[in-house]
């Protein structure tokens, strides 16, 4: 059979239109919304008016056309019908509309750890309130702040508490950020997870942008996007994800330098150990968690920026305790990959962004003559490495203390 002719005017024939085109027959049919649908209206294909004059003449004109237009015609309207109504494209849809009807959407747990964040915490909640997403937990960990941030959370959910699924704990010592994040994990119940800190700062979309990603690639251990770094108050903002600095395609590219801000992240829980966070790291166990989960499953990029990350003084990375510990991540990632020789190469150009922050925080004691020869050729090796040796001039010129 070459073509199938079908003068119906049942919905259900489209079904027999489908299998008809996907198997390379022509076909010519009655007008009717499921035909219209399926051809995306290619008038080639369908009646005008639904009698039998109307099929004489299509058929007559399909005999006498060219077969190599034909077979064009076949491809253009079987690529559409993949493209469009495809079994996971009808499967999201349909799910959409049942979530819709329900009035129900995933739960979505954000584990805000706040450690001295008096002066940003407000700005950071409002933010999460603020997203254009229904079902979200709340669950904040005070690391012992020795500020206000416990008073100022108080005071702002004091009138939001009763519409909101939010849970506060204060921890009575300091546990630094890998054991407070497990501690918030543990407390959990959303099928999907974010880690937050109570200095940034969510655009509204990004629960929603992360969740529909996610549902849309189940096998994705996580998801992240491009965020905006920005100083202080906000005088300063630029793009993470840039020319010169890349969206990370394979494992190897974030073993030589982290590139997934952590607040950018959304986690599919499902492919998280009990301890998420390597408790041997107190500052960057964000950093194993994420080689973890991409080697379980390569994760999806959102081209978006999500977030506001802000830098200050008081961050990790100008911290000289916090930039020490990235020599105890190098070490761990060596071990872990040490049979992987291209791994362990990356790896050891980490040392290089240790040595970066070093410089910065004045904490260069530890360095040797050769590691920072080694550290001046590797810098000049790249557009990035030369804008951070910039950075360095500018900092010692100006003998002030840079977040960067």
């Amino acid at each position: 059979m070459d073509c199938l002719v079908s003068p119906s005017y049942s919905e259900g024939a489209g079904q027999s239109v489908m299998e008809s085109i996907l198997s390379g027959l022509y076909v010519i049919v009655y007008n009717n919304s499921g035909h219209n649908f399926i051809l995306n209206n290619n008038k080639k294909f369908i009646c005008n008016k639904n009698n039998i004059d109307e099929l004489e003449r299509l058929t007559t004109k399909y005999l006498n056309q060219n077969l190599s237009l034909s077979r064009k015609e076949i491809n253009k309207v079987k690529s559409f019908m993949k493209n469009n109504i495809s079994s996971n494209i009808v499967f999201n849809m349909l799910n959409k509309i049942l979530k819709e009807i329900e009035g129900k959407d995933e739960l979505v747990s954000i584990c805000l750890a706040t450690y001295n964040h008096e002066k940003y915490i407000t700005q950071c909640l409002t933010s999460i309130l603020n997203q254009n997403y229904n079902n979200i937990e709340i669950l904040i960990s005070d690391d012992c702040s020795r500020d206000k941030t416990i008073q100022k959370i108080n005071e702002f959910f004091l009138k939001y508490k009763p519409n909101y699924k939010i849970k506060l704990y204060r921890q009575k010592k300091n546990l630094g950020i890998s054991k407070n994040y497990n501690f918030l994990y543990g407390k959990s119940k959303g099928k999907y997870l974010i880690f937050f800190g109570g200095d940034d700062i969510m655009i509204e979309n990004k629960v929603k942008r992360q969740v529909e990603t996610l549902q849309n690639n189940p096998n994705a251990s996580f998801c992240y996007s491009n965020c905006k770094w920005f100083y202080g108050s906000g005088d300063l903002f630029f793009n993470h994800f840039n020319l010169i600095n890349r969206v990370p395609n394979k494992l190897e590219e974030i073993l030589s330098d982290y590139s997934i801000p952590s607040p950018t992240i959304m986690i599919n829980k499902k492919y998280v150990k009990s301890k998420p966070f390597d408790e041997r790291l107190k500052y960057y166990g964000d950093f194993i968690q994420s080689v973890n989960l991409w080697i379980i499953n390569k994760p999806i990029y959102i081209d978006e920026c999500l977030v506001l990350y802000r830098r200050h003084f008081n961050s990790v990375t100008v911290n000289k305790i916090g930039n020490e510990e990235r020599l105890t991540l190098i070490n761990l990632l060596k071990n872990k990959f040490k049979k992987n020789k291209i791994f362990l190469k990356k790896i050891n150009q980490y040392k290089y962004v240790y040595m970066y922050h070093a410089f910065l925080t004045k904490n260069k004691k530890k360095i040797n003559t050769i590691d920072r020869l080694l550290f001046f050729l590797n810098m000049i090796r790249s557009i990035r490495g030369t804008i951070r040796l910039i950075i360095l001039i500018i900092s010692k010129l100006y003998k002030k203390k840079i977040p960067a």
